[in-house]
């Protein structure tokens, strides 16, 4: 069993699991994917947001590399430094996620990965306040990592990224030993079929192949501290807690088994920690419409006004540019705030059930008028009573 610690989730999540008493002493955290940490004049009330809403716990913010780069520009280390600082200042543990500006920017040869690892051992460095660090995105779809396949149908995207990985844990580990390392950030599904045209690899394929290119290293450390992983549904109207066939290639967080054996089958055995290893839900989103009472004044991402949230999602497809609301699917939402939002996520981490219903919603944008009091998320006391 992967081993429990916490996270963030910016909407619903009442956790449970198979664990044992030392687990249930650990309470999922909840927070939020927060550019706002990048823009001094947005984060203190951003963070302010986050704990009304009881939202506090967590937060995750992202910059990209671009090839050629050894440093972060000083003044967006300098932004970034403020925002991290003061989330920690108000209690919020904050992720840090770096990761190749798209597939042209992919870092292949060993001068690119050394570049990558110098940059972002320089930012961890220049980020006292920060804690955990994650590395890469979706590198098993061709929009962040290219090439996905060789000549002969062989994966080249998962060696090289492990090779991206160990190099960059060697440099964070260096720069900052305390600093947790996460690898993985993968997709939930992918084809494994190359020459379509939109090469990907399933997370499980990418994981096990992780594996076998870590093995053949001989590496005699490991490459990540915790994997993480984007378990979003295909649909925003299925439930969280349906599980795929056994072979499918999407692995979302009812296939939670199935992800854990993939890491088991790459890692387990190796100084690499594989079944053991924690595993953090960085990023899962729905999207959904808002109900008619509270539709006065607000606006939408996708369909103008009035389309953002609802008691029941009724987009046809999940998007990372959504309001995640994670609940079994009878539960009636409470009460919301009417808003606007950008890239707002869930991160959650190990381990999880949906459990008991609840959910909250938050506005990024304080120039929205709210309509209701915002619903919050669960309070510690009862995120902590529903962790088995």
């Amino acid at each position: 069993m992967v081993k429990a610690l916490t996270a963030g989730c910016l909407a619903t999540c009442i956790v449970a699991s198979l664990a044992t008493a030392a687990h249930a002493r650990s309470p999922l955290q909840v927070g939020a994917v927060t550019p706002e940490l990048l823009d001094p004049g947005l984060s203190e009330n951003t963070v302010a947001l986050l704990r009304g809403a009881s939202l506090g716990d967590t937060a995750r913010v992202t910059v990209t590399w671009q090839r050629g780069q050894k440093r972060l520009d000083p003044g967006l280390l300098g932004d970034l430094r403020t925002g991290v600082g003061l989330a920690r200042a108000k209690g919020v543990d904050v992720y840090l996620d770096v990761y190749p500006n798209g597939s042209s920017q992919t870092p292949l040869t060993p001068s690119a990965q050394a570049d990558f690892a110098k940059w972002t051992a320089s930012i961890v460095k220049g980020l006292p306040a920060l804690r955990h660090v994650i590395v890469g995105n979706e590198s098993n779809l061709n929009l962040f990592w290219l090439p996905q396949f060789g000549s002969g149908g062989q994966d080249l995207a998962a060696p090289a990224y492990e090779r991206l990985l160990a190099r960059t844990y060697d440099a964070v580990k260096a720069a900052a030993p305390t600093v947790e390392v996460l690898g993985g950030a993968l997709a939930h599904s992918g084809t494994d079929r190359p020459g379509t045209g939109r090469d990907t690899h399933s997370p499980a394929t990418f994981i096990v192949d992780m594996g076998k290119a870590y093995r053949a290293s001989s590496r005699a450390r490991p490459i990540m501290d915790a994997f993480a992983y984007h378990p979003y549904m295909e649909r925003s109207d299925l439930a969280p807690t349906m599980r795929h066939n056994p072979r499918s290639k999407t692995l979302t967080i009812a296939d939670y088994g199935r992800l854990v054996s993939a890491l088991g089958r790459a890692f387990d055995g190796t100084k690499q920690k594989g079944s053991k290893l924690t595993l953090v839900y960085d990023e899962v989103g729905v999207e959904s419409r808002i109900p008619p009472a509270e539709r006065d004044g607000s606006t939408g991402l996708r369909g103008g006004p009035n389309a953002l949230v609802s008691p029941r999602p009724a987009a046809p497809k999940s998007s990372m540019f959504s309001l995640p609301t994670i609940r079994p699917p009878a539960a009636r939402m409470r009460s919301t705030t009417t808003a606007s939002c950008e890239g707002v996520n869930a991160l959650m981490r190990d381990p999880f059930v949906i459990g008991t219903p609840a959910s909250a919603m938050l506005s990024f944008n304080p120039t929205v008028r709210p309509v209701s009091r915002p619903a919050g998320a669960p309070s510690t006391e009862q995120r902590r009573r529903n962790v088995l």
